[in-house]
């Protein structure tokens, strides 16, 4: 005979009905069957049942949140960077060491070879090395800006969701990020 605990089954679906369930299921070959119950278990009060529902309600809307919140940074941090692409972000470090290198004369002949293939696949017309490794520092340091914005405006609102204590705070946290996050993006823009 297989033992198999429902209640622990139920509590993954049901999670505020812990206190409720004490009985044992059975497979006897025949499909499962309650084998115990224990009705001399306590049960919980009324006030117990919704302070648990009030629990299960605020760890969804901290849950739902915390994906609302790395969905807008990263939706962001594409919207600034003018790509999506992760692997040609990663590789502005590269061009933005190439670019110091270039400026202070240390360069290697590869590094000034990397840039000038760009400029000519590139092919803006009066676009020289000078002008490419300035527009790379200004954009290395515009986006350093922008993607510190970002991080900071999600930790702060991530700190401030986690001690939210119900889920309208939590919400309320959101309004207020999102209005902070646009009227910073909306500056940082000009």
């Amino acid at each position: 005979m297989k033992n198999f605990n429902l209640s622990l089954a139920i509590l993954h679906i049901f999670p505020s009905a812990r206190p409720m369930i004490d009985f044992l299921v059975v497979d006897n070959g025949l499909g499962p069957e309650i084998a115990e119950w224990n009705l001399s278990a306590p049960r919980p009060s009324v006030e117990e049942l919704m302070k648990a529902e009030e629990a299960a309600s605020l760890t969804e809307a901290k849950k739902q949140t915390s994906f609302r919140i790395d969905s807008y940074a990263k939706e962001n941090r594409t919207r600034i960077a003018g790509t999506p692409d992760d692997a040609e972000i990663a590789g502005w470090n590269n061009k933005l060491r190439i670019a110091q290198a270039i400026l202070t004369d240390t360069a290697t002949d590869i590094d000034k070879a990397a840039f000038q293939a760009e400029i000519a696949a590139r092919d803006i017309e009066g676009e020289t090395l000078e002008i490419f490794v300035q527009k790379v520092i200004r954009n290395a340091e515009f986006y350093a800006q922008a993607v510190g914005l970002i991080d900071g405006l999600k930790r702060k609102t991530q700190d401030a969701v986690s001690a939210a204590k119900t889920p309208e705070d939590v919400e309320k946290v959101l309004i207020d990020m999102k209005a902070q996050a646009e009227a910073a993006f909306e500056k940082l823009m000009q």
